[in-house]
């Protein structure tokens, strides 16, 4: 039986490529066992739970933000002492963590043991500019600098899209190798099976968001101005996990019959919900590197469920999706001049199309991976 530590600082419920990842190795390898170690949230609204012996889910720290500044670096340093020991007893084959905020448990122990069997794997959620690692706090940038260190000995290091790679190694003045690669965040190959093939694009026409809530970087107020603007044309539910209270706050001033806030949905029952809509909409400014070099999971996520997407048109990795006389449409659009889209049944039209599912799927992006463990 060979052996995987996967480390994951912030808690894995809200990353649904990791959980995705876990049951691909459910599905896939039955020569591994998986030990995974995060954290969790005392305001989770649930406990992600695999069925699948072989892997075994250590949550090491509460990590809400509501606590003092003092116990939030203890929490830091109580993960990173509990990984540190915990690679030290499993003494692991492969050793896999996800972002620089996990890094400095592994950091450690491959610092301490040069002569480790154990192979290092890394991969990024997102992508931080040095721009924006120059305003982290103190704290974060002690482990930056520490991480670069990790880079020689890695035998993997992946990001989400090729945009992202290219600015992480250049960012590194990395030479790009072999080492490298492009795990994008697809779903789970049943998330098709929901589709509804035999489904009519009817009024309302109904809008669904999946996701984090911002009134500063997302387009919020000027999509439900849009929608109120439709009259009853359309209809648009938000589910999110994050209380969002001044989001909330501004949905119930509006109070209309045509947004709703959902609350939260668990991730394994998004691809039933999904079917009641016909659109899923992405909302982020793009107002760092980060978003606008974005394809997130829900664009592929609402595409493999059978719903069109619309995306803000500044989200240039996403644009690069962009399908044309086929559908489910993905299409990016101009969320600051809204008020031009005037007949929102024209953008979902079927008319002259023609029937095209990607195959956007965790089992093809986790493949490479997985097999490499």
């Amino acid at each position: 039986m060979k052996s995987l530590v996967i480390v994951h600082f912030l808690p894995i419920e809200g990353f649904p490529p990791l959980l995705n990842l876990l049951q691909v190795i459910t599905d896939s390898r039955k020569d591994l066992q998986v030990t995974v170690l995060t954290n969790s949230k005392s305001d989770q609204h649930y406990t992600f739970e695999i069925d699948n012996k072989r892997i075994n889910i250590i949550r090491v720290a509460d990590v809400s933000t509501d606590k003092s500044r003092l116990k939030r670096y203890y929490a830091y340093y109580n993960f990173y002492r509990t990984t540190y020991k915990a690679l030290n007893k499993i003494k692991p084959e492969n050793v896999l963590y996800f972002d620089a905020i996990s890094s400095i448990g592994a950091y450690w122990y491959f610092k301490k043991n040069p002569g480790t069997r154990s192979k290092l794997y890394i991969h990024y959620h997102e992508y931080m500019s040095p721009q924006e690692i120059a305003g982290a706090t103190g704290v974060m940038k002690w482990v930056f600098e520490r991480e670069k260190e990790l880079y020689p000995i890695a035998k993997w290091i992946s990001q989400t899209n090729e945009e992202r790679l290219n600015f992480f190694v250049n960012d590194n003045s990395l030479q790009q190798d072999a080492r490298f690669h492009i795990m994008p965040n697809w779903p789970l190959k049943k998330w098709s099976n929901f589709i509804r093939t035999d489904r009519t694009i009817d009024r309302p026409l109904k809008f669904v968001y999946v996701g984090a809530l911002s009134m500063e970087t997302l387009y919020v107020k000027e999509f439900a101005e849009w929608v109120l603007a439709q009259k009853g044309k359309v209809t648009w539910d938000v589910f999110s996990q994050q209380q969002a209270s001044d989001v909330r706050a501004y949905f119930k001033d509006l109070n209309s019959p045509y947004i709703n806030f959902r609350g939260h949905c668990k991730y394994e029952d998004l691809p039933q919900a999904l079917e009641a809509y016909h659109v899923g909409v992405i909302l982020y400014k793009g107002h760092i590197p980060n978003y606008i070099y974005n394809a997130p999971n829900k664009l592929f996520e609402y595409h493999v469920c059978g719903l069109d997407c619309w995306f803000p048109n500044q989200m240039k990795t996403s644009m690069k999706l962009t399908t044309h006389g086929t559908y489910p449409r993905i299409a990016g659009i101009d969320f600051e001049h809204l008020a031009e889209v005037s007949n929102p049944e024209s953008l979902v039209c079927r008319e002259s199309l023609s029937y095209e599912l990607f195959e956007f799927y965790a089992e093809k992006a986790c493949e490479e991976l997985i097999n490499s463990f």
